[in-house]
Formats: C-alpha cells, sequence, structure tokens
C-alpha cells in the first residue's frame, strides 16, 4: 500500500471512529489506521489458548459478531441490515484492520493446492480463485479465525490434488475450520433460517414432515442421517412453501451446512 493510500485509510479510519487521534504505530514505525475491533479484545487475552474447545470458539465468534452488528453504521453504511450481514468475511477482515486479497492461485506445499494463507505480521489473508465461490469463502473464514484464535504467520490452508487422500490436521486447523462454522453459520441465524423453511428447530422423520420434504414416498427410501442433513441443506420446498436453499442463502456448500445442522442439533 502506497503511502498516500494509508493516509487515506486512516483519515477514512478516524472518521468511521469519530476519533481524530485514532491510528497505531507499525511495525515499521508508521502510521497505520487503527482497527475498528480488536483481537485481543475479542478472544479476552493478548496471547491466543494453546487449544480452544468448539464452545471456546462459538463464544469468540458471537462475541465478534455482536461487536460487528453494534458497529453496522459505520461498517455497512446503515443500522437497518439483515443481521446475516454479520457473516461478511471482507467486513470482518476490514474491521480488525487485516486485507482479504483474492489472487489467481497461491501455489502448492507438499504437492497440495494451496487455497487460503495468513499472515499476522503484515495484517494479510489471501485467497485462492481456483475453486467455487463456496469453497473460497469457507477458507476466508477458515483464514479469519486464524486471526482471531492464533498468531498465525504463513500458515497454509491445502487441498489435497487426490479426492482419496488423507492426512493428520494440526489441532490449529481444526479449530480454524469450526470457527469458520460458527461464523458463517451463526447458531441464532441458522436456527431462525431453518425454523422459517421447515416449521421447526429440529427436524424429525414423521409422516408428516416426510411427507412435506419428498412427497409421496415410501418411508424406507428415506434418507437417514448424512444424507437427511444434505437433503435439508439443499432443499427449496417443504410442503406448498417454496424458498432458497440453505446452502443459497449462506453461500456455503451442501456438506458445510450439513455438517452445521447436525452440530447445533437441528438434523
Amino acid at each position: 500500500m502506497s503511502k498516500q493510500n494509508k493516509l487515506e485509510q486512516i483519515c477514512k479510519s478516524r472518521l468511521l471512529l469519530g476519533n481524530p487521534y485514532a491510528y497505531v504505530a507499525g511495525d515499521n514505525g508508521e502510521l497505520e489506521a487503527a482497527p475498528m475491533i480488536s483481537i485481543q479484545e475479542i478472544r479476552g487475552s493478548t496471547n491466543p489458548s494453546p487449544k480452544y474447545t468448539a464452545n471456546q470458539i462459538e463464544v469468540i465468534a458471537r462475541s465478534f459478531q455482536t461487536k460487528l452488528w453494534q458497529k453496522r453504521k459505520s461498517l455497512f453504511g446503515s443500522e437497518d441490515v439483515n443481521p446475516i450481514a454479520v457473516t461478511d468475511v471482507g467486513t470482518a477482515f476490514e474491521a480488525i484492520g487485516f486485507e482479504l486479497e483474492s489472487k489467481t492461485t497461491l501455489g502448492e506445499n507438499n504437492a497440495n493446492d494451496v487455497i487460503g494463507y495468513i499472515d499476522t505480521t503484515h495484517k494479510i489473508a489471501a485467497i485462492s480463485q481456483r475453486h467455487p465461490n463456496t469453497v473460497q469463502r469457507f477458507t476466508a473464514a477458515h483464514e479469519l479465525g486464524h486471526a482471531l484464535l492464533h498468531n498465525a504467520n504463513g500458515l497454509h490452508r491445502e487441498r489435497p490434488h487426490s479426492t482419496g487422500t488423507t492426512c493428520v490436521r494440526p489441532s490449529s486447523e481444526l479449530e480454524a475450520d469450526q470457527f469458520a462454522s460458527s461464523f458463517l453459520m451463526p447458531r441464532k441465524i441458522l436456527i431462525d433460517q431453518f425454523r422459517g423453511r421447515f416449521k421447526t428447530e429440529k427436524f424429525s422423520l414423521s409422516d408428516e414432515n416426510i411427507y412435506g420434504l419428498f412427497g409421496a414416498i415410501r418411508k424406507s427410501k428415506v434418507p437417514t442421517g448424512r444424507d437427511l442433513s444434505l437433503h435439508l441443506a439443499i432443499a427449496t420446498r417443504f410442503h406448498e412453501n417454496k424458498f432458497r436453499s440453505l446452502t443459497d442463502t449462506f453461500g456455503l456448500s451442501k456438506s458445510a451446512i450439513a455438517i452445521r445442522l447436525e452440530q447445533l442439533g437441528i438434523a
């Protein structure tokens, strides 16, 4: 970023914050725009935890989105915005003073395709354009998780070239995935969206629900478990009601939606 652009960013930050002295000294001693929301404030500590539980990650994601909502007028230009706006990853990165970049490719690492990258020292995150928008969106939120949960420098999110390849992932990667899921599909918002479509907070395989979801189908053919969750993720009608699928509403893959539905005990 050029010096002129930095000055413009500082001025913008001061206006948004209503503070003519809103700036911090960067690592090189130059003035940088102060973030709207402090990472330390979100996770409640200057230093990251050596290990997070799923509940702790859920609390951090919810705390961050509460602050995004409180600052929605500055971030989105209006207080009259849809609550789902707090899942916008680009705005979230901007709020903590990071730049989110989209690259044609991020290269490879050990024969794996690098799809995401985070550098907290220089406050930059990048995602690869080589994958579907649903993957890019989840990857961006995954990197946001690293920014908030870890002191992440040079961490990569990778995807094996072969679909059959498996590997043991570090706990920090699993934590970042959990954060992405919690951030992109907040508990209350997802439950509200689910209830609006299926008129329940937990989908049961009653005869009425089976008919509403599948029509005149024999119960022996009704999917259960993960197959049912996947179907609920992509469903566009229930009884006579038609609607946007959860996958389209949240901009995520059916697998990501299905896993989150199961985590929350909805499906």
